[in-house]
């Protein structure tokens, strides 16, 4: 469980397990510059670059994204790096169309899942194709799949190990 503190100006979520999973943008970009930069690294925006609608900074939140961007593009990283921006589903940022169940025999485990509600995501990379689009249901567990399958990890469960 994310239990957030304030830390350097941004909200950080703190605990064992999230140790090294959410860094302060200042220190990813840091990290960048001395190339320590972890395989797998998470970042979310301080509060002052959330672009979530009604709020009076929400302007922040692209040059932010694009700051981010625009360093991994400029460093060593860009070679082997796939960016995933995504938004969550607060402020009305997803589809209006009800997700799919990907199960529901009512007997196999995971009979009943639902992918959760379709929310823009892009993928900046050396590997993305370009111009394209992807019609296939994907959600959050859809990352965490990408990551287990290019570290060679088994599957945390089956909202990441259904495959399309």
């Amino acid at each position: 469980m994310c239990q957030p503190r304030k830390e350097n100006g941004e909200f950080v979520c703190t605990g064992e397990a999230w140790r090294h999973v959410i860094i302060p943008s200042k220190q990813f970009l840091t990290d960048i510059r001395n190339g320590s930069l972890s395989a797998v690294t998470w970042i979310t925006p301080a509060g002052q670059y959330s672009d979530h609608p009604g709020l009076s900074n929400a302007a922040g939140g692209p040059s932010w994204v694009a700051s981010i961007v625009n360093a991994i593009g400029n460093s060593p990283f860009w070679s082997n790096t796939a960016i995933i921006v995504t938004w969550d589903d607060w402020g009305d940022w997803y589809d209006h169309v009800p997700p799919p169940k990907i199960i529901n025999d009512g007997k196999s485990w995971g009979s009943g899942y639902v992918y959760g509600f379709r929310v823009p995501l892009i993928v900046i990379s050396p590997y993305a194709r370009p111009a394209y689009i992807s019609h296939l249901n994907h959600d959050f567990g859809s990352i965490l799949n990408l990551i287990e399958h290019v570290f060679r990890l088994q599957s945390l469960g089956y909202a990441d190990a259904h495959t399309v």
